[in-house]
């Protein structure tokens, strides 16, 4: 869907006006543009989706005053840290810290997986296309209607869809690691669901 389609699912939540164009100079067409983007990256942090993931080897940049011994540059697009050299954010093993466009760290080499700044609405999931939907009916709605309940409602709608569908969604396209079972692991198996260890030919 281009940007016009996408703001006209938003102003149909709040049963307003649709656009022919976003650049188009009426009040709907101009409030949609400006608060498109913060939506969109407001939605991108979120989760880790898809259709927005990427991967760079960082350059090294002037390392911190104090606290860590090196800093590397941000990716121009970076939206959210996912990963740093195989560690997901937020655990024990995910030793870093982001301070502005840079990322603080004692690790030699910073491999970072992220989620990116992903313009090309061409190529939105669409679950994302509904939930950021959500999102700008939410911003947008103060400045073309007179009720104020309606963005909070706008955004509880959003955080249902949210929890309902992407969830499942990410976990169906995600690649779980194999697990290989050693013949102990494997009796183990049988004996605990009732399986016999060979049949009978």
């Amino acid at each position: 869907m281009d940007k016009t389609s996408i703001c006209n699912l938003a102003l149909g939540h709040l049963g307003s006006k649709r656009i022919e164009n976003i650049t188009e100079s009426t009040a709907e067409a101009e409030v949609c543009n400006e608060f498109f983007d913060h939506a969109r990256d407001s939605m991108l942090r979120l989760r880790d989706w898809n259709f927005a993931r990427g991967r760079q080897k960082l350059p090294e940049v002037t390392a911190p005053a104090f606290g860590f011994g090196k800093a590397f540059g941000l990716p121009a697009d970076f939206v959210a840290a996912r990963a740093v050299n195989g560690k997901e954010a937020g655990t024990p093993g995910a030793t870093f810290e982001i301070v502005g466009r840079e990322i603080h760290t004692d690790l030699d080499s910073v491999e970072l997986k992220y989620t990116r700044r992903e313009g090309n609405t061409q190529i939105w999931d669409p679950v994302f296309v509904d939930v950021f939907s959500y999102e700008l009916a939410a911003l947008i709605a103060p400045s073309l209607l007179q009720e104020p309940q309606v963005a909070a409602t706008m955004r509880q709608l959003g955080d249902a869809l949210l929890k309902s569908r992407a969830a499942p969604a990410d976990v169906q396209e995600s690649q779980p690691k194999a697990i290989r079972a050693n013949a102990n692991t494997a009796r183990s198996i049988r004996s605990r669901t009732g399986y016999p260890d060979s049949y009978p030919s």
